[in-house]
């Protein structure tokens, strides 16, 4: 575990002076660790041999847009760039289906 911390999540010495700001450091670093376990218990389960860090790489191109259209009152529309074959096997490994992704998607009409 330390060596994941370590390691895979960069986790560094932090100079808190508050007890409740060591804690939540401490909290979120664990919570970050869970969440890797299980995303790769899942990718085992599901045949998919690749490593948390490898997903997450995955999908570093991966991007949110946001596209205003008109005046200063005009649309607002979000769109997800689109998935390739490997970030869709991901995505079907771990029991993740793309439109989770789209539900980001949204136009907004101002004015």
């Amino acid at each position: 575990m330390f060596r994941t911390l370590k390691g895979e999540l960069e986790m560094r010495p932090m100079s808190h002076r508050r007890d409740e700001r060591v804690f939540a450091h401490v909290f979120i670093c664990q919570l970050a660790y869970l969440i890797m376990e299980i995303i790769e218990r899942r990718a085992r389960e599901n045949r998919l041999a690749m490593t948390a860090p490898a997903m997450v790489r995955a999908f570093s191109n991966v991007t949110l847009n946001e596209v205003t259209m008109g005046p200063e009152e005009g649309a607002h529309v979000w769109r997800v760039t689109e998935l390739d074959e490997e970030q869709r096997t991901i995505m079907l490994a771990l029991e993740m289906r793309t439109r989770d992704l789209k539900s980001l998607e949204r136009v907004e009409l101002t004015g």
